[in-house]
């Protein structure tokens, strides 16, 4: 099944994943690969309740729980989400990806950055992404741009070309965007879009156009993004492809295709996506301005917090997440 997954087979896999669980119905690890197959497949409902099978049978198993907590979130279930990671941390005080989780749903969830922010200090996060979205949002950008230029990129991590390309690309825009001059920094960037290799999956992709654009090169960053759009539109991974067109929709509305922006957030809001995207996006991230005097963004706006509200009732009718 494994293969098939690599494969992006995901029904074969599943018909495999749905043997298994006959032959041994009380394996955690069936039911977690069973859990990860529905959810990519869009049953996203079903696929959290099969994760919650597999933390009943196994409750101190804190990466089955962070599963769970990860999926909870993708669907807005913020509270549910709050109490697994609670557990991880009360089993594991030190576990960062429960850390990370906690500091995102504080910020994404909760929509409270200053609380956000308290807990990156008190678990030893690095804050300083976090900082610079904030002041972003609040428009600060000379402030954006200290932070930005703060940020240490590891050369040694294999994402370190992804990594340093996504900081240049957002300083360049807070640089446009303070008055100053973002040519030393599309140098930069243009330097980094030249190195080897680019991390291909649609995420990395899109990013990769992002910057293609912002340093001139824009037939063929255009070019790229226009490819891996038609690509999302089709691909079997229904949690993934929407994550992608929330990317997809805000490259748009930066750079000049407002009706396309429009047309992406209208096919990904209101369902789950393999990332954390919530109202806060849409209604304080500056580089939807474009398009936010457009009479659709509110209506793409209620549909979303809709999505969330149902969210909530769903998880409190489902009841108890943890055993």
């Amino acid at each position: 099944w494994y293969q098939q997954y690599v494969e992006e087979d995901f029904e074969g896999a599943l018909e495999l994943m749905r043997e298994a669980e006959r032959l041994a119905p009380s394996d955690s690890e069936v039911l977690i690969g069973l859990a990860r197959l529905q959810h990519r497949l869009g049953a996203f409902s079903e696929g959290t309740r099969t994760m919650k099978r597999a933390v009943q049978l196994d409750p101190k198993n804190t990466e089955t729980l962070v599963h769970l907590s990860n999926m909870l979130m993708r669907q807005s279930r913020w509270q549910a989400a709050r109490e697994v990671l609670e557990r991880v941390l009360a089993i594991d005080p030190s576990h960062f990806w429960a850390q990370y989780q906690l500091v995102h749903l504080t910020i994404q969830g909760d929509r409270n950055p200053d609380a956000a922010l308290g807990l990156a200090a008190e678990f030893g996060l690095e804050p300083r992404y976090l900082h610079a979205w904030i002041a972003t949002t609040d428009r600060d950008y000379d402030r954006a741009a200290r932070i930005l230029a703060s940020v240490p990129v590891n050369a040694g991590n294999p994402f370190a070309r992804d990594l340093r390309r996504d900081n240049l690309s957002a300083s360049v825009w807070v640089e446009e965007m303070r008055g100053g001059d973002p040519e030393p920094l599309r140098d930069s960037l243009a330097v980094v879009l030249s190195s080897d290799p680019i991390q291909t999956d649609p995420w990395n992709l899109l990013r990769e156009a992002e910057a293609r654009i912002q340093v001139g090169r824009v037939t063929g960053g255009w070019a790229l993004w226009d490819e891996v759009v038609a690509e999302i539109r089709v691909w079997n991974d229904q949690a993934g492809s929407n994550s992608a067109r929330w990317v997809a929709a805000r490259i748009a509305a930066q750079f000049g295709r407002p009706e396309q922006a429009v047309a992406l957030l209208d096919e990904a809001v209101g369902k789950p996506a393999d990332g954390i995207w919530s109202v806060p996006d849409l209604t304080l991230d500056p580089q939807y301005d474009a398009i936010r005097d457009d009479p659709r963004f509110d209506a793409l706006i209620a549909r979303q917090q809709a999505y969330e509200d149902e969210q909530a009732r769903e998880a409190e009718r489902d009841g108890p997440w943890l055993p």
